[in-house]
C-alpha cells in the first residue's frame, strides 16, 4: 500500500467525511463504506486494508478484532459519508440531512428532553424547528454510538440543550445547503 500514513502524525479525534455523488463511478454506499473504512483504517494503522478485521460490540457497533487502540465509527445520509477515528476512547457520529419528516413533534415529545422539548416549542417557524432538532439529534444519534448502544440508548435523557454530558465533548456543525441538497448536521461525541 502506498502513502502510508503513520497514525502518530495525526491528531484525534478526526474525520473524514464525503460526498459520493460526486464519485464518477457512483458506487452504492454499501459497496463504498465497505471499501473506503477499511483503506482509511489500514491507513492509521498502518496495515494492508486486507488485514482489517471487524468484530461487534454488545449492541451491534462494529469494532476491530484484536487489540487496538484505534476507535471508529462511521454514519451516513443519502450521499454524505462521514468516519470518525479516535486513539483510545470510544467516539460516535451522526450525520443527518434537514429532511422534513411528518412526525417531527412526536419524535421530540417521545425521544428528547423535557428542556429540548421545551426550546423546541419555542421556535419560530417550522424551518428553524426543522434546524433545532437535527442539531439536538445528531447530538443524541452520536452519543448513543459512543457509548456503544445505538437505538437501546434513553434518547430522553440527558439534555443535550444544554451539554448534559460529563466527560464527553460533543462537536456539531452545519453543512450548509447546496443546490439540490438539505442543509446537514454534523456531531461528533469523543472524551
Amino acid at each position: 500500500m502506498t502513502n502510508k500514513t503513520n497514525s502518530a502524525d495525526h491528531a484525534y479525534p478526526i474525520f473524514f467525511i464525503y460526498d459520493i455523488s460526486l464519485d464518477p463511478g457512483r458506487r452504492s454506499m454499501s459497496i463504498f463504506s465497505k471499501s473506503i473504512r477499511k483503506k482509511i483504517l489500514a491507513q492509521h494503522l498502518d496495515v494492508e486494508p486486507e488485514s482489517i478485521r471487524f468484530s461487534k460490540g454488545a449492541y451491534g457497533k462494529p469494532i476491530l478484532k484484536g487489540k487496538s487502540d484505534l476507535h471508529f465509527n462511521i454514519s451516513h445520509t443519502d450521499n454524505y459519508w462521514i468516519m470518525a477515528l479516535s486513539k483510545e476512547d470510544e467516539i460516535g457520529v451522526d450525520i443527518e440531512h434537514h429532511k422534513d419528516r411528518k412526525n417531527m413533534d412526536g419524535i421530540v415529545s417521545s425521544y428528547f428532553h423535557s428542556a429540548e422539548h421545551e426550546e423546541y416549542q419555542k421556535q419560530k417557524s417550522d424551518a428553524d424547528k426543522k434546524d433545532f432538532f437535527y442539531h439536538i439529534w445528531t447530538r443524541k444519534e452520536a452519543y448513543a454510538k459512543y457509548l456503544g448502544l445505538g437505538l437501546n440508548y434513553d434518547f430522553s435523557s440527558p439534555d443535550f440543550k444544554n451539554d448534559d454530558t460529563p466527560g464527553v465533548t460533543i462537536l456539531t456543525t452545519l453543512i450548509p445547503k447546496t443546490k439540490g441538497h438539505h442543509s446537514t448536521t454534523v456531531s461528533i461525541a469523543h472524551k
